[in-house]
């Protein structure tokens, strides 16, 4: 939205969970374990993830929805239609 490419926006989406595996592999951030979407999916695929494990990720899943939206109401707003 940001940028108003179509094709940013696609890589983005390949990129941003290759490098939040590969910095969380190789920083050992404990945090960063809510960020990557794709490896809780695997895990609840799995069923590694009990319920009670789970609810710090969706929390962290709602806060982070929350701050995208704000900032898209805010970019909506500035961007011209």
């Amino acid at each position: 939205m940001l940028t108003g490419s179509l094709i940013g926006s696609a890589v983005f989406i390949i990129i941003f969970p290759l490098l939040v595996s590969i910095i969380s592999m190789i920083s050992k951030w404990d945090w960063l374990k809510y960020v990557d979407f794709f490896g809780v999916s695997v895990k609840i695929s799995l069923k590694q993830l009990s319920v009670s494990q789970f609810q710090p990720y969706i929390w962290f899943s709602v806060a982070i929805l929350i701050v995208c939206f704000g900032l898209s109401l805010i970019l909506i707003r500035r961007k011209e239609l």
